[in-house]
């Protein structure tokens, strides 16, 4: 997509320049201490390495919210391969999904000490929530990693949920912090503000190790994003934006033009939440064919295990149904790794590529939520401007 398509960027930089609200972004939706593991893709997501210190600026996502949340069920036994298990991600709300809604029928019977009810959620319903935001890498021990645009997964709720803790600081300081000083901050503009510096440690939690970013700290300077690019008759640019690329409400001639260049990069496939870390529903316009297909063939599943675990006396009832699968050959190579993954792993079997990283991407306990909305004055900048809508639409595809 050249920056010449785009008819009008003027109502884009307006929310871009506008993009604070007083509304409350939700950062932290804190339910049950839930258990997780992860693995993350680098195509589409930051990977902070242990021992590695980064300089990291979060963006404003023109395609959806600025914080992005999901839940995930990743033990659900899987009718169609008996004693292999499969992943759904929930809606967040038991109002639409049927696993949450068992979720909380067996809490219930757990609060009365029902021990089967205990086994059930300890074996089933193993869950992590999520939180993604896009950020762009400011600093990096690895000079190819700075300034690479990437989404940012992490924890809000369990054992390390520092990144939503420091977020919250900055989004919605709470009274007490508000009378000691403390002011709410737009961290998402892409002009000047506070930016974080990440350090990424490695911790370990049952058993399990996970990135630990507790030394991290907000740097005392603000900072824009950059952009780089190169120009119609192929001279290298760059641009860091700042408080001076806005004159009287408009951006100045240069910055308008790096604008553009930006928009290009938030626009890129790669960066999409929606296709790579977003819930998903059934008949949603931007849902390929194919991720139609499997977004059904999960529901399915769902809507057949269900019940089972629901109504089964034993665990070993849940563990003998389905459809038994075959005993793979001798020589089959189970230990053949993609991405990390066993290529004879049931959660890699049949999902699209752009859902591989969405399905697969769970990482530390974290939080539910009710699959919340906060305002973005970007997307609704979007929504009001045919011109641009169409175009950056087309740009998602």
């Amino acid at each position: 997509m050249s920056q010449e398509v785009i008819p009008n960027l003027d109502a884009m930089a307006s929310a871009f320049m506008h993009s604070a609200n007083d509304s409350k972004i939700i950062v932290k939706a804190e339910e049950l201490p839930q258990e997780g593991g992860g693995i993350d893709y680098s195509k589409h997501f930051f990977e902070p390495q242990v021992g590695k210190s980064y300089t990291i600026k979060f963006i404003t996502n023109p395609f959806g919210d600025q914080i992005t949340h999901r839940k995930i069920y990743k033990n659900l036994p899987d009718p169609k391969r008996k004693g292999k298990r499969f992943q759904y991600v929930s809606s967040g709300s038991a109002k639409t999904c049927k696993v949450l809604e068992a979720f909380f029928e067996l809490h219930g019977l757990k609060k009365e000490n029902n021990a089967l009810a205990i086994q059930k959620l300890d074996e089933y319903m193993g869950v992590t929530n999520q939180a993604c935001a896009i950020i762009q890498v400011l600093s990096s021990d690895d000079p190819k990693e700075i300034g690479m645009y990437r989404m940012f997964t992490f924890s809000t709720y369990g054992p390390n949920p520092t990144i939503a803790n420091m977020l919250n600081t900055k989004l919605n300081p709470t009274d007490s912090m508000i009378k000691n000083g403390f002011t709410k901050e737009d961290i998402f503009n892409i002009f000047e503000s506070s930016v974080l510096i990440l350090e990424c440690e490695e911790s370990e939690y049952e058993g399990r190790k996970g990135r630990d970013f507790g030394k991290s700290i907000w740097a005392p300077n603000k900072r824009g994003a950059f952009i780089k690019w190169t120009d119609e008759t192929g001279n290298e640019k760059m641009h860091e934006f700042s408080n001076n690329d806005i004159v009287e409400g408009q951006l100045t001639p240069d910055a308008k033009i790096a604008f553009g260049e930006l928009v290009k990069v938030l626009s890129n496939p790669d960066l999409s939440v929606h296709n790579y870390f977003g819930y998903k529903t059934i008949g949603d316009a931007k849902n390929t064919e194919e991720t139609e297909k499997y977004l059904k063939d999960v529901q399915d599943k769902v809507d057949e295990i269900i019940p089972v675990i629901l109504k089964a006396q034993s665990i070993a009832d849940i563990a003998n149904y389905g459809v038994a699968i075959p005993d793979a050959p001798k020589n089959n190579d189970s230990a053949t790794l993609i991405g990390g993954v066993k290529a004879s792993d049931i959660l890699k079997d049949s999902i699209p590529n752009e859902l591989a990283a969405s399905i697969m991407n769970t990482e530390t306990p974290v939080a539910a939520t009710e699959n919340p909305i906060a305002n973005n004055p970007v997307a609704d900048a979007i929504s009001s401007n045919p011109d641009v809508a169409a175009i950056l639409a087309a740009g998602q595809q």
